[in-house]
């Protein structure tokens, strides 16, 4: 019986196959489907099975890596999503924008050593792309440690009830 209901966890899970490729089964399963996973894919998954972030990641995941027009270091973009989702998740869309224009893309073409995020390549010309996100550092900063107050006290209390909250500009 316990191995059935095993079973049944598993397979109600999304598959997540190019994920699993990138990130690689063990980590996918700790910390995406995981009891306490620390990653925001897990942490989401876990709040919503309907989270669409996750499916979303994945269908960004398989982009770049069924594509024969974007180039990586895996083991490089597995260890920058797994330690910074956020600011990786911005460089991962502009890649699949740039491809879906035409270039061919390389995802941190200086690594191991500090430099861009990308590089675009067009009819012969490279164009090396930082990506930066804008934040307004002391609002960010007030703003997401209220947010992680409110849901560390919401995660505290079991309940069948879900907590929407939408924020206006004079929070």
């Amino acid at each position: 019986m316990e191995s059935q209901i095993q079973r049944e966890e598993v397979t109600s899970h999304p598959h997540l196959v190019f994920l699993h490729q990138l990130m690689g089964e063990a980590w996918i399963d700790a910390e995406v489907f995981g009891e306490n996973p620390k990653h925001l894919l897990g942490q989401w998954w876990k709040k919503g099975d309907q989270n669409p972030w996750v499916a979303y990641t994945e269908s960004l995941a398989q982009e770049i890596l069924a594509s024969d027009k974007i180039h990586l270091d895996r083991v490089a973009l597995a260890q920058k999503l797994k330690a910074d989702y956020v600011s990786t998740l911005p460089e991962m869309e502009a890649a699949v924008f740039l491809l879906r224009q035409g270039f061919s893309v390389v995802l941190e073409p200086t690594y191991p050593e500090k430099g861009p995020d990308l590089r675009a390549d067009w009819e012969e010309t490279s164009y090396f792309i930082e990506v930066k996100t804008v934040v307004h550092s002391d609002e960010d900063s007030r703003f997401n440690g209220i947010s992680n107050e409110v849901f560390r006290r919401l995660n505290s209390v079991l309940s069948s009830y879900t907590v929407a909250i939408t924020v206006g500009s004079k929070y």
